[in-house]
């Protein structure tokens, strides 16, 4: 491929302006040539600066024909979008050739959900004594319990917690604070976790090495616990953000609560859940009804 200076321009404005790791410059790098070559040697064109809408169009349609799936399609156009935008801003171009060109429908995909069976696997009938397994016994207990995110739980501290209400508060997207709410149940999963701690530091929980939990050491908890004790694969804390909501959802809780409950800013995306519950409606009448 021949030198692009446009292109070059760019990444090495990911790399220094941006601060993007090389993995995903390569990414934007590979995305873009790829459009390069497919404007090149169906219009003929060698200058990206030359392209026109139609051009990005035809691209378009050609990954859908090669049945390419529509959220890799998404992300090569994202990379086209920010080409150009900076293209814009740095005055290489006057017109943004990407302009009006709208994503391709993504399917739509139903969050997977547990059932109240395989968590009862967990929280009533595994009795862990070793402290780490009462730990992440904990966690899951508290996961479920109020839908919280990867990151919310892994910052909660000692002192966001109030027992005597049994509420937590949680820092969410965008900086937004609320407060979730956990039953007896819980309350007793997380003080008898609290007993076996010896420490004083003040994050809820932590690792062996005391020192407060990673995203990326949570979600392998929840993994490898649903593995070995309830022989159940792919568990991650959003399966639980996901059960919690559904199962509200199920026993007639409003979805507005749901929605004030989760931090959801938008009532439409606390919707997907509704159609997740209506699935299983539709599944517990064909096993019901005599004439399903």
């Amino acid at each position: 491929m021949e030198r692009d200076d446009a292109l070059d321009d760019f990444l090495n404005h990911l790399r220094s302006e941006r601060g993007y790791s090389e993995n995903t410059i390569n990414s934007y790098k590979k995305d873009l040539i790829q459009f390069k070559e497919f404007i090149k040697y169906t219009f003929g064109k060698s200058n990206l600066l030359k392209v026109k809408r139609n051009d990005i169009r035809n691209f378009i349609e050609f990954l859908i024909r090669g049945s390419m799936h529509p959220r890799s399609i998404s992300r090569k156009l994202s990379a086209i979008r920010s080409f150009y935008r900076y293209c814009i801003n740095s005055g290489k171009i006057n017109e943004f050739p990407p302009e009006g060109i709208k994503n391709p429908k993504l399917p739509e995909r139903l969050p997977d959900v547990l059932s109240e069976r395989q968590l009862a696997k967990i929280l009533d009938e595994w009795h862990p004594v070793k402290p780490l397994e009462i730990r992440n016994k904990a966690i899951i207990d508290l996961f479920y319990s109020t839908g919280l995110r990867a990151s919310e739980l892994s910052n909660i501290t000692l002192e966001d917690i109030d027992f005597g209400e049994r509420t937590i508060r949680v820092v969410g997207k965008g900086k937004k604070t609320r407060i979730v709410i956990f039953g007896e149940k819980t309350e007793k999963t997380l003080k008898d976790y609290l007993s076996t701690r010896k420490d004083t530091l003040k994050y809820l929980f932590i690792s062996n090495r005391k020192r407060k939990l990673s995203r990326r050491e949570v979600w392998y908890i929840i993994n490898s616990t649903f593995e070995k004790i309830a022989m159940k694969y792919g568990v991650h804390p959003h399966t639980l953000r996901h059960s919690f909501a559904t199962h509200l959802l199920n026993n007639g809780a409003d979805i507005r609560i749901i929605q004030e409950l989760l931090g959801h800013s938008s009532i439409s995306t606390t919707s997907i859940y509704v159609n997740t519950s209506f699935k299983s409606i539709i599944e517990k009448y064909k096993n019901t009804h005599p004439r399903a």
